[in-house]
């Protein structure tokens, strides 16, 4: 019986230790990568100096690439510019439309102080005869 027990507090005594070593061998992986990773990697293999023709050809390539971003680029600032123009356009019908409108206000304005004063004549003539 007492090997049993003996057994059991051995059990319970090691459980809340296993947690502190499983801690400790994660560390342990963590400071061996870390050494891995220290470790000084050997410089890459030196490249094939390029031919000649092949660095005219990628220079060539380069220049085509470039050339190709150049004419994309001219290509926005054409249909920028054109936006704008429209938007310039549209701005000025705008104040023009304004400017019809407060025109307008303006003349029903006095055709309306026309029509009052009229009516008042009229009303004074009839008062007369």
């Amino acid at each position: 019986m007492s090997g049993a027990a003996t057994m059991v507090l051995t059990a319970s005594m090691v459980s809340p230790y296993r947690e502190n070593d499983a801690f400790a061998a994660e560390e342990r992986e963590d400071e061996e990568q870390q050494k891995e990773e220290e470790k000084p990697q050997p410089p890459p293999p030196p490249k094939k100096k390029k031919s000649t023709r092949e660095r005219i050809e990628e220079l060539e390539m380069l220049e085509e690439q470039q050339l190709e971003r150049e004419q994309a680029i001219q290509e926005q600032n054409r249909q920028m510019a054109m936006q704008d123009s429209t938007i310039d356009g549209l701005q000025r019908q705008l104040e023009l439309k304004n400017e019809l409108i407060a025109l307008l206000k303006r003349e029903r304005d006095e055709a309306k102080e026309e029509v009052k004063l009229a009516q008042g004549l009229c009303a004074q003539s009839a008062a007369i005869f």
